[in-house]
């Protein structure tokens, strides 16, 4: 499989992508939000992105890092 060298890291190429992507949704969104636009992610999409977002954490990672799941839209 293809890799991507950080340093003196080496990732497989398809996490550094799948990582990317949910970065770019997740702080997409938030800048939409900011910017008073009402932008959903389609569900099958957020759903994809959620389960691969889970695969990054470390159990080092502290228990509150991530706010619990919902289970609906949250307005603000």
């Amino acid at each position: 499989p293809a890799e991507v060298t950080i340093a003196d890291r080496r990732l497989a190429a398809g996490f550094v992508a799948a990582t990317g992507a949910v970065e770019v949704a997740v702080h997409g969104w938030d800048v939409a939000r900011a910017c008073g636009q009402d932008r959903q992610l389609p569900p099958s999409l957020a759903e994809e992105l959620y389960e691969l977002s889970v695969l990054f954490g470390h159990e080092r990672d502290p228990p509150d890092l991530l706010a619990p799941q919902t289970s609906g839209p949250v307005d603000s």
